[in-house]
């Protein structure tokens, strides 16, 4: 018979594990090994332990199995330190785009030892849209904030890799954080005048297009990438090149009560906006 959902089976190995309910052994043992190991996903999300040698089992079928197989051994690690380096090469661009979303979830699950310094060591082998969700997550935890900006200090990340949402959020960790962020441009009116010739350009939509993945996808959507956090960007295709500075240069200038960011740590101590 064909396979139920990972998602369905994962969720159901989850509840009859709490509930110690006998047939859940059956489905660990189902003939799909993409179903065997989601099962196993499930039983971890309650609370069960795996023997090593199957987390190494994973581990390896993370990086040689066909895409519904590496999702799945996927979905077991992100619960040890000697996850870290296996997920992070998953997020590099000759990995489909599924294996990349399900390797950033599973770094998301807890706080891994090291994985801030592992992540900025990487950094020039991941794609913009990978790079927006590794700031995000390296944002979320104050345990990767230091690696972040020891990789600002020491010039192996540029501050101008980094946007404007990230840059503050970062401020918000103290001092240090503040004073790499804000020595680059500190004087919002000096930097739009600066650019004030911008209108007199001919435009590159090439280029536009990598500068919108590396700044502006994480809170704006236009084309079907990005995320829906800002204005939409297709309705302001009538403005001036001028009040478009602004918005980009001095976003806070004027900015709508909608679009204002909030912050809660949760009792993990994860920070999330």
């Amino acid at each position: 018979s064909a396979a139920p959902p990972d998602f369905f089976v994962e969720h159901v190995a989850k509840l009859a594990a709490l509930k110690s309910h006998p047939d859940v052994k059956r489905i660990a043992t189902h003939t799909s090994l993409p179903t065997r190991l989601s099962a196993m996903a499930g039983l971890l999300d309650a609370g069960k332990k795996l023997n090593e040698s199957e987390l190494d089992f994973a581990r390896g079928l993370a990086g040689s199995g066909s895409d519904p197989e590496r999702m799945a051994a996927v979905r077991l690690l992100g619960r040890s330190p000697d996850d870290g380096p296996v997920l992070v090469k998953l997020l590099y661009p000759q990995n489909s785009a599924g294996v990349q979303k399900a390797a950033m979830a599973s770094l998301r699950r807890e706080a891994l030892p090291g994985l801030g310094e592992t992540l900025v060591q990487h950094w020039k082998h991941f794609s913009p849209t990978i790079r927006n969700e590794i700031l995000t997550l390296l944002l979320s935890r104050g345990e990767y904030v230091n690696a972040l900006i020891e990789a600002v200090e020491s010039s192996r990340i540029s501050p101008n890799e980094i946007g404007t949402a990230h840059q503050q959020k970062a401020q918000q960790f103290g001092e240090r954080a503040r004073k790499v962020f804000t020595a680059a441009r500190s004087n919002r009116g000096a930097v739009l005048k600066e650019y004030a010739s911008v209108a007199q350009l001919k435009g590159d939509p090439s280029k536009g297009a990598a500068l919108f993945q590396q700044h502006c996808a994480t809170c704006h959507r236009l084309k079907g990438q990005g995320t829906d956090l800002g204005p939409d960007l297709p309705t302001l295709g009538n403005k001036s090149v001028e009040a478009m500075l602004i918005a980009i240069l001095d976003p806070n200038q004027a900015m709508e009560d909608k679009f204002v960011a909030y912050n809660a740590t949760t009792k993990d101590g994860r920070e999330i906006s």
